[in-house]
């Protein structure tokens, strides 16, 4: 790991044009990512696919190893890659929405959610699915703010639900389960932000005040990244 390496980390790219075609990713895909890619008929996701991939690679290369061959992924169907070889103790989480990916590695369970703030949906129909009573309520009373309460909620108990356990996952009442009891033990850190069109909530196991952002920019022939420390309000 490089020594001066600061946990946890947000990582966050938009899917362009200008890089990353399809015949010069293909050759850092391990087995199973190459299976998987096939499988993929839709142009567009194929390109999501192979950003997803190379924004995690991007930043497994910079904390961990300078050639992002050292790592061995395996597919999962129905979620992120399982790194066989990631170091000890860390934990990572996967998450895209309209063209932009995000990746979480923390050195405790960790879960990221991110959502484009659609603002010509019917919130209070959309909610009934992850709301609770309580939730639904504070909504009804947000009139001109109802878009921020409605994605903070549903990227927070999505990225929450993201860290549990998988016998964890099978209880998880969205509807029950409100953000307010998340957070009220100290158990959990939450950082919620606002980038471009979308929210993206991170939660992490612990306590925490600050996280490193990377956000990284497709060049013609590689990715170039800023960097900077995002601290918790309050």
């Amino acid at each position: 790991m490089h020594k001066n390496a600061c946990f946890p980390q947000l990582w966050i790219t938009t899917i362009d044009d200008t890089y990353l075609t399809e015949a010069n990713a293909i050759h850092s895909l391990s087995i199973s990512e190459a299976h998987r890619l096939q499988k993929i008929k839709n142009s567009y996701k194929r390109r999501e696919y192979l950003f997803s991939r190379a924004l995690i690679k991007q930043a497994l290369k910079h904390n961990f190893s300078d050639t992002y061959e050292t790592f061995i992924f395996y597919e999962n169907e129905l979620g992120p890659p399982t790194i066989e070889n990631l170091p000890l103790g860390f934990s990572t989480s996967l998450s895209h929405s309209k063209g932009t990916i995000c990746f979480v590695i923390a050195k405790v369970p960790v879960g990221v959610d991110i959502e484009r703030m659609r603002l010509d949906r019917n919130f209070i129909e959309a909610s009934q699915i992850f709301m609770s009573t309580h939730e639904l309520s504070v909504l009804k009373q947000r009139k001109t703010l109802e878009a921020d309460y409605f994605y903070e909620v549903w990227c927070q108990k999505e990225a929450y639900f993201k860290l549990l356990t998988t016998q964890e996952q099978k209880s998880f009442d969205f509807q029950k389960k409100t953000i307010e009891t998340v957070f009220e033990n100290n158990k959990y850190s939450l950082f919620n932000k606002k980038y471009q069109h979308y929210n993206i909530s991170v939660v992490f196991e612990g306590a925490y005040n600050r996280m490193v952002q990377y956000i990284l920019t497709p060049t013609h022939n590689n990715f170039q990244y800023t960097k900077k420390t995002y601290r918790k309000e309050g």
